[in-house]
C-alpha cells in the first residue's frame, strides 16, 4: 500500500483550548483551520499533514495545551485523503458558465448564495 500524500487530523476541543490547540498543531502540519461550532461554545480544528506526526510529541503538544488551557485536549481522529486534483475538483463544482450579455461569465456556487455571478 502507498503512503498517503495527505492526512487529516481533526480535534473538536472548547473555545478556551481552540487557538492553543491550532497553534500546536501548526508545528506538524501544512495547513490548519478552525471552525466554531456553535458561539462561545466546541471548535472543530481541521489540518492537513504531508508525513504522519510523531505520536509522541503530537502527543505531548497537546497535554501542554492542556495543562495551560485548563481543559481536556483530545487526540486528533487521523485519516488518509485521497490523492486527488482539489484544483480540478473545484473548477469542475464551482465553476458554472452564466450568460453575460454576448459572452459567458464563470459563476461561482458558494453554499449561502449558489451561482452568484461575479462580474
Amino acid at each position: 500500500m502507498n503512503d498517503p500524500k495527505h492526512i487529516r487530523l481533526v480535534i473538536t476541543v472548547p473555545q478556551a483550548a481552540a487557538a492553543m490547540t491550532a497553534a500546536a498543531l501548526e508545528a506538524y502540519c501544512v495547513a490548519v483551520s478552525a471552525f466554531e461550532l456553535d458561539p462561545g461554545g466546541d471548535w472543530i480544528i481541521e489540518a492537513i499533514a504531508t508525513t504522519l506526526p510523531d505520536p509522541e510529541a503530537l502527543t505531548t503538544s497537546l497535554a501542554l495545551v492542556e495543562a495551560v488551557s485548563g481543559v481536556s485536549v483530545p487526540l486528533p481522529t487521523v485519516e488518509s485523503l485521497p490523492d486527488i486534483d482539489w484544483l480540478a475538483e473545484n473548477r469542475k463544482a464551482s465553476f458554472l458558465s452564466a450568460p453575460s450579455g454576448s459572452s459567458f461569465a464563470p459563476v461561482i456556487q458558494m453554499p449561502c448564495h449558489p451561482q452568484v455571478p461575479l462580474y
